[in-house]
Order: C-alpha cells, then structure tokens, then sequence
C-alpha cells in the first residue's frame, strides 16, 4: 500500500509540474506583410502607424505558467529601403516576450505607387514661341 501510495503522490506531483510550460511565445497569427498605395505622405491613412502598433497584425499567446506577454520591434526610420518612384519598403522584426523566453517574426511593409500620373493642364497649354534672347520669356515657359 505505502508504494502505491507514493506512486501516486508522485505522479500526481509530476502531472503538476508538467502543466507549466516553460516555451518562449508563439505566434499565431504571424505578423504579415502589408502594401499600401502612396498618397504622397509618409504614412498613407495612418496605415504603417497601424501596423506597427498591431505588431504587424500579429498575435503572440504563451504558455500556461509563462506570464508578463509583452511586444517590441527593431523599427528605425533609416531601415526604409527607397524603390522606384514614390514607393519604399521597411522590413521589422517583431518580438514576443515573457518569463519564459522570446520569439521572433518578421514581416514587410511596402508603399507602392501603382496608379499613372494624370496631366493637370492639355498638352497644347504648355506650348511656347519665345525669341532666343528673351530671357525672360525662356524663363516663363521653362516654368509651364
């Protein structure tokens, strides 16, 4: 009786201990990567602010046992890789902390310009006839 007994008490101890994980945070889901079209400012509608402060649209959960779930990122306005145009690209490192480690995941933000420019006047309004020694003139239909 007294081993099983302590067989018990001993599995029952172990069975409790096991509960407590001691794994870093997963991510579920991962950050993603987001594109935005250009509006000519730096953060279109507030859309990279958003992000970032969503950790990439991420979500990090722990185990049981591991508490305190915070998250930072690596994010330097230098990171900004320019492209062609107006449009631009940053690559963040999004981190999930706790009492039992840490986890990381990475993900991109991209602006793009995919609309075509529009002319704002007709073609003809930009024509000139000036005298080559009118620099005035040159000057005025330079600026068209």
């Amino acid at each position: 009786m007294k081993n099983i007994r302590f067989f018990l008490i001993t599995l029952l101890s172990f069975a409790a201990i096991s509960l407590f994980g001691q794994n870093p945070p997963t991510w579920n889901p991962v950050p993603t990567d987001q594109s935005v079209e250009c509006d000519g400012t730096d953060d279109p509608g507030g859309a990279f602010a958003a992000w970032l402060a969503s950790n990439g649209n991420g979500t990090a959960t722990s185990d049981v046992g591991c508490e305190n779930l915070s998250y930072s990122n690596d994010y330097n306005v230098a990171n900004w890789i320019s492209d062609c145009g107006n449009t631009r690209h940053v690559t963040v490192v999004f981190t999930a902390t706790d009492d039992c480690g840490s986890t990381n995941a990475s993900a991109t933000f991209s602006i793009v310009d995919t609309e075509a420019p529009v002319a704002d006047q007709a073609a003809d309004a930009l024509d000139a006839t000036v005298a080559c020694d009118d620099a005035a003139a040159l000057t005025a239909a330079l600026a068209l």
